[in-house]
């Protein structure tokens, strides 16, 4: 099912876990390796998670895992589908047919065939335990993926779509999705959820676990490529103007911010190295903050038999 959502989660204060805590990955370009990092720390502590909801990169993450994927296996096909990017592979995301054509498709890099085999390569599938977030940028609201009615590789597709950088999804009369408070038909283009909120823990029914990637607050300590510097220096002066644009949704989350901040969102030279230093990074900083969670019963966690 697809739908259209823009409630805000109104939690009065935080109850003692009973249920499975739900997880929501957040946004954040190259910096998605820092959720794995949390995944390893969520898996040895045990805690016991239930829905998985993504946006941007995030939302990758969270069809690997509500697929049944686990930390080391997304590791190791993320280090070979997203590490160290060469020009070849970005190549071929590329659809350039001249300044008219590149307007009207309001990007140049396109994603959607990379995501589809992907999917098609894993058996990725939509799952009940599944959220995905985008947004429509002709209406100005988030729309939302959930259930198993859907195509898959196209709500990915839709979320990763960083607006004028990558070609968004189109929705018209062959590709429609359906408003949940009117029931009736709508059209937009798609585009990255992060637009609505980078951390969109605002659709979890109960307070959440936020994994959150953040934007680049330090220089990097490498000598980066020209296109990477500049994108990174344009990032670590935006960067309180971001986080003043994308203030919190909720108090009651436990926001984990696992996204090295010496990294910039778009840097596209890191080398499979520098992605496990990422890794590192989001699990002492997840493993610190989980275990804190846990002694102060925030967090469910799953019985010894398990």
């Amino acid at each position: 099912m697809k739908k259209k959502n823009s409630k805000r989660a109104n939690f009065k204060k935080r109850p003692p876990p009973k249920q499975a805590i739900e997880v929501v990955y957040g946004g954040g370009g190259i910096k998605g390796f820092g959720h794995i990092g949390l995944l390893k720390a969520l898996e040895e502590n045990k805690v016991d998670t239930g829905k998985h909801t993504g946006v941007s990169i995030g939302s990758v993450i969270a069809t690997f895992v509500a697929n049944g994927y686990k930390a080391k296996e997304i590791e190791a096909i993320f280090l070979k589908e997203f590490g160290n990017i060469d020009t070849d592979l970005l190549g071929k995301t590329l659809r350039w047919r001249g300044l008219k054509r590149f307007l009207k498709a309001g990007g140049l890099i396109d994603f959607s065939e990379l995501l589809k085999d992907i999917c098609t390569r894993y058996n990725l599938k939509p799952q009940p335990n599944l959220r995905i977030v985008t947004y429509n940028v002709t209406t100005c609201e988030p729309v939302i993926f959930e259930g198993t009615d859907y195509c898959l590789y196209e709500a990915l597709t839709a979320s990763c779509s960083i607006p004028g950088i990558m070609r968004p999804v189109w929705y018209g009369r062959d590709c429609q999705v359906t408003s949940e408070d009117s029931g009736h038909k709508v059209t937009g283009i798609l585009v990255d959820g992060g637009l609505h909120h980078p951390n969109p823990g605002n659709f979890s029914e109960h307070p959440a676990i936020i994994s959150a990637l953040g934007f680049a607050t330090k220089l990097p300590d490498r000598v980066l490529k020209p296109a990477d510097l500049l994108f990174h220096m344009v990032e670590l002066f935006g960067s309180a103007l971001f986080q003043w644009c994308f203030e919190d949704l909720e108090p009651d989350h436990i926001v984990i911010k696992v996204g090295a901040p010496n990294v910039g969102i778009v840097t596209a030279s890191l080398t499979p190295k520098e992605c496990r230093k990422l890794i590192d990074y989001g699990y002492k900083v997840a493993s610190k903050e989980l275990r804190k969670a846990i002694k102060d019963k925030l967090i469910p966690v799953k019985s010894k038999e398990c």
